[in-house]
């Protein structure tokens, strides 16, 4: 969910360009703030089960 939010908040805002140059530079930025969020949820969700394994409590913060 958030990878398509990103995905599509970055196209919506830079898609209306004419130059193919700067269409890549806006799909390349899209496609790379997926991953970035991918990996990020990835490694929430990690550490959540490590931490659930672990017996420990699996509430975290914000940026944890």
């Amino acid at each position: 969910m958030e990878m398509a939010l990103v995905g599509t908040i970055v196209a919506l805002l830079g898609l209306p360009a004419d130059e193919p140059m700067v269409l890549g530079v806006v799909l390349l930025s899209a496609l790379v703030g997926m991953v970035v969020v991918l990996f990020w949820a990835l490694n929430r969700h990690m550490r959540r089960w490590i931490r659930y394994a672990q017996g420990k409590p699996t509430t975290l913060g914000l940026f944890d």
